[in-house]
């Protein structure tokens, strides 16, 4: 009796405790249909492939992928749009050719966007392929830029894919690249490592800014790229995830919390993620916790790996 009573106190310890880190996210990707460079002896088809599995292994659909139509330029590139839709998950605009709208005018950028639709139109039919994901997560660098974007969006019925989690997975798509030609089991064993790590920082930095802004858990958007890596780890990113009680939701679920109807105004040369911009715009530091963890990923370190 006293074994089982004991079991009984523990599976309620770790109910409350997976509990006490509930948090709603909504899982978008950039890039389709190919980011980053390739390994040998793999392409985007497999790429893909492996994702859509982890995806359908955790019950997962209508994940928006954010695409950039001039990728779109073979056999391979058009196969990964068509498995995508074809397994349940949805398209999105990311412009036709991932613009810095920062680098160009507000004429020029409206009209990449408008490019990318034919496309979307004929994969998505009927669906709702209108969400906006701004590449570089840069929204402007005049207010004149800023807000035309915008207004031209919501004009069009447009819904921004803004981002609340993100720990720059696309740094690692590379690095393990070279270091699969190489071969080298020791640097993608740390590769490994470190990217689970960050994926996890980013869940603590969301909440934590989300509680300085908002003294509550909203609800998240992380965002994630359609590299051979982020392929590679996305099933132990989700198991990971799942573990520490993330609900895996929709982006239209995600979008109906009240937050995403703020426009913080940001203006600059950086991207930055949603809660940053609110943050930015109120003039509030960046809590320690967030700081740090900006400063432990490992961008030199994973430039310069396998590159010797």
């Amino acid at each position: 009796m006293r074994v089982i009573y004991r079991l009984q106190i523990l599976a309620l310890l770790i109910f409350f405790i997976r509990c006490s880190f509930a948090i709603d996210v909504a899982i978008t990707v950039d890039d389709l249909p190919a980011h980053g460079n390739l390994p040998a002896n793999l392409n985007r088809t497999k790429i893909a492939k492996t994702m859509l599995a982890a995806f359908k292994k955790h019950g997962i659909t209508g994940v928006y992928g954010f695409i950039n139509g001039d990728k779109v330029t073979d056999s391979d590139t058009r196969n990964v749009l068509k498995l995508w839709v074809d397994s349940g998950q949805l398209l999105g605009n990311h412009t036709y050719s991932h613009m810095d709208i920062n680098k160009n005018t507000q004429e020029q950028y409206i009209a990449n966007i408008k490019q990318n639709e034919p496309i979307l139109q004929k994969l998505m039919d009927d669906t709702n392929y209108k969400y906006f994901r701004y590449p570089f997560l840069r929204e402007g660098n005049t207010k004149v830029k800023r807000d035309t974007v915008r207004r031209f969006l919501f004009d069009n019925n447009y819904k921004i894919a803004e981002v609340t989690m993100d720990f720059w997975d696309y740094e690692w798509n590379n690095s393990y690249s070279r270091c699969m030609n190489k071969q080298d089991k020791n640097s993608i064993n740390y590769l490994k490592r470190s990217y689970l790590d960050a994926s996890i920082g980013a869940i603590s930095t969301a909440q934590t800014l989300s509680q300085l802004l908002f003294k509550r858990d909203i609800k998240h958007i992380l965002l994630l790229h359609i590299g051979a890596f982020d392929a590679e780890m996305l099933d132990q990113l989700l198991t990971q995830y799942e573990k520490r009680g993330v609900k895996f939701i929709s982006l239209q679920d995600a979008l109906s919390d009240q937050i995403y109807n703020i426009n913080s105004g940001t203006i600059g040369n950086v991207g930055y993620t949603f809660l940053n911009e609110i943050r930015v715009s109120r003039n509030l530091h960046n809590p320690e916790v967030v700081s740090k963890f900006y400063d432990s990923i490992p961008e030199n370190r994973l430039a310069s790996i396998c590159n010797e």
